[in-house]
């Protein structure tokens, strides 16, 4: 845990150092041109990544709500301990995707009308 606090402290006075060891080529960003292809658009953008977990929220909008939902989500990963489940995210017009990466299992499959609400979270959501 102490660990965990100096490294923080490290980042909060030197920002730059989070950039270089988190996001050394892990990402990728989107071409400006993405939305440029009708496939893109129709069958919708898929993303590698890592499945922490989905969680109820008590309003359907809201950034400080949806904050507080990433951050039992993260806190819930977190206290398992277990390694996280690499997942396909396919992000259409129809709604959201999930699928297992090893076993190709759907793990969720949300339509587009169940969906009230997207926000944009940045460091506002992570655990302190």
């Amino acid at each position: 845990m102490d660990a965990l606090k100096s490294a923080g402290r490290a980042i909060i006075r030197s920002p730059s150092i989070a950039k270089q060891s988190w996001g050394a080529g892990r990402h990728k960003k989107l071409p400006e041109n993405w939305t440029d292809t009708r496939e893109t658009l129709l069958e919708g953008m898929v993303f590698q990544l890592k499945y922490l977990g989905v969680t109820m929220v008590e309003q359907p909008k809201g950034e400080e709500l949806s904050a507080a939902a990433v951050k039992r989500i993260v806190a819930t990963a977190k206290a398992s301990g277990k390694k996280l489940q690499k997942v396909t995210l396919t992000v259409s017009p129809r709604g959201i995707i999930l699928y297992d990466s090893a076993s190709n299992q759907l793990i969720e499959n949300i339509s587009i009308y169940r969906i009230s609400y997207c926000g944009q979270m940045h460091d506002n959501c992570l655990p302190t």
